[in-house]
């Protein structure tokens, strides 16, 4: 409110579903869903640019959650989006009982450096051989029952398997709701773990 000049009070009820920890980006999404709303409810004083730079300062998801596309290529920390259309897909989210700290799987990453001035491209973005989760290979270490659900999640059918996030939530992205809903029943019986069914967005 500050920014946009405004004074005004808001009470806020937060009726959280997506669990801490899971590195599905709730947080992130929670606050893109405030700004935008606080932005809405007081006149829209912002413009879209404006209100980015905001997201920028809360967090590097954060300015993903207001786009209006359902996927993009972040470079930088994150914060610089390249939208880009995918393919509709349904997923098969696991998650293990603990939660995986954000702040400590970055601290413990080794960042890279590319000479190359672009080392991912939209055009690969939507082949799922492509898709790769570099934080895997630290979270993994402590937490290998990451891998594991990865392992399920591939037998069960699912045509590629990743950590989301930092952890600790795995899924497995499918063609078809149905086998989904069939690897979803292959964990029926595993202690420790809840599934969710989702979907992609639509364009």
């Amino acid at each position: 409110m500050d920014v946009a000049g405004r004074d005004m009070r808001v009470r806020i009820t937060l009726h959280k579903k997506i669990p801490v920890g899971g590195g599905l980006g709730g947080g992130s999404s929670d606050a893109a869903s405030v700004l935008a709303g606080m932005n809405e409810l007081s006149g829209f004083p912002l413009a879209d640019a404006d209100l980015y730079t905001v997201a920028c300062r809360l967090g590097a998801d954060v300015p993903f959650f207001l786009l209006k596309e359902n996927a993009a290529i972040g470079r930088g920390t994150g914060t610089e989006l390249k939208p880009f259309s995918t393919a509709h897909r349904h997923f098969l989210l696991v998650q293990p009982e603990f939660s995986v700290s954000t702040r400590w799987a970055y601290e413990n990453y080794v960042l890279t450096t590319h000479d190359e001035d672009t080392i991912f491209v939209a055009e690969d973005a939507d082949n799922t051989e492509n898709w790769c989760n570099d934080l895997e290979s630290v979270v993994v270490g402590r937490y290998p029952e990451i891998e594991q659900i990865k392992s399920f999640l591939v037998q069960a059918g699912a045509e590629v398997a990743l950590m989301s996030g930092s952890g600790s939530t795995v899924f497995g992205a499918f063609s078809a709701r149905e086998d989904a809903e069939v690897a979803e029943s292959f964990f029926e019986n595993k202690k420790g773990l809840k599934t969710f069914l989702a979907e992609s967005l639509s364009d």
